[in-house]
């Protein structure tokens, strides 16, 4: 199995986790510093892991899904909104 088949069975299937950092958080260093690395990576990103579990959480019928293919069913039904909102605006 490849890395990217790998990392998507471990961190796609719910309830979902956050990889870790494939380097060190300094490894951007000057550009960006270990501790905003980590602040973003551990609180920022783990946040929005927790909401999807949260979300996901409520509706068992969507947990058997992988989180890319709920995601791109959450885009086109976005986009689907937005074209109708878009339509009744008009016909206003």
């Amino acid at each position: 199995m490849d890395e990217l088949s790998l990392y998507q069975t471990a961190h796609t299937k719910y309830p979902y986790t956050l990889p870790a950092l494939d380097y060190a958080y300094d490894a951007l260093a000057p550009y960006i510093d270990e501790q905003t690395m980590q602040l973003h990576h551990d609180k920022h990103h783990q946040a929005y892991i927790d909401h999807a579990n949260e979300a996901v959480g409520k509706y068992p019928e969507l947990q058997s899904t992988d989180l890319v293919t709920l995601l791109a069913h959450l885009k086109t039904c976005l986009q689907r909104s937005k074209r109708h909102c878009k339509a009744t605006a008009a016909a206003i």
